[in-house]
């Protein structure tokens, strides 16, 4: 099951839309669009994202939670057990992710501000890693020059060079969701290992 946080944003009425069509149990919150957002910040982290961290935490069974921000280009998640993932957890298991899925080869670029966990998960799966300066434009631009498969920074953005060079934050709630849909275990458990191994 998901639970779905558009913060009034953009994407609401599309992620949520999108994944029911696929047949996934889907809880929307916020997801009204609102120019003035609810009277809140967009921002899909900690307490802006209040409402889906309870609402997890009175869940059973497999269920993630996925925010949006205003824009849809950033991503927030909440796991099984209530807790708000940061960034470079995200991140590290998108890369996970991709990796074992055959879908990424070439490399991935970080911000530098991007947590260590990133860079070592992608160097295990026999990955590049390139480190740039803060602005999701120099993440684009390695992206754009070919050198590298994934793009992800400090602030939740994420990009895939084959669905194009700039942050999408739908795509990474939808890895997310399919991750643990082929698996069908908790996403805790993918980082609990992760973090087992590389600390």
């Amino acid at each position: 099951r998901v639970l779905y946080d558009a913060m009034h944003g953009a994407a609401g009425g599309w992620f949520d839309v999108l994944l029911r069509s696929l047949g996934v149990d889907v809880a929307g919150l916020r997801v009204e669009p609102d120019a003035h957002f609810g009277g809140g910040q967009p921002d899909p982290v900690g307490p802006r994202i209040g409402p889906l961290i309870a609402r997890m935490r009175s869940c059973t069974g497999l269920v993630l939670g996925i925010a949006n921000d205003g824009d849809g280009d950033r991503v927030g998640v909440v796991d099984g057990r209530g807790r708000v993932l940061s960034e470079t957890q995200v991140l590290a298991l998108l890369v996970d992710h991709l990796a074992e899925t055959g879908r990424i080869a070439r490399g991935v670029a970080i911000g530098v501000a991007t947590g260590s966990l990133v860079e070592k998960v992608a160097r295990a799966r026999g990955l590049a890693v390139e480190r740039h300066a803060v602005g999701f434009k120099h993440l684009s631009r390695a992206l754009l020059a070919g050198r590298v498969d994934v793009a992800g920074e400090e602030s939740g953005g994420f990009a895939l060079a084959a669905m194009g060079p700039d942050k999408d934050g739908l795509l990474a709630g939808l890895l997310l969701v399919e991750l643990v849909a082929q698996t069908r275990r908790p996403l805790e458990d993918r980082l609990d290992l992760l973090e087992a191994r590389f600390g």
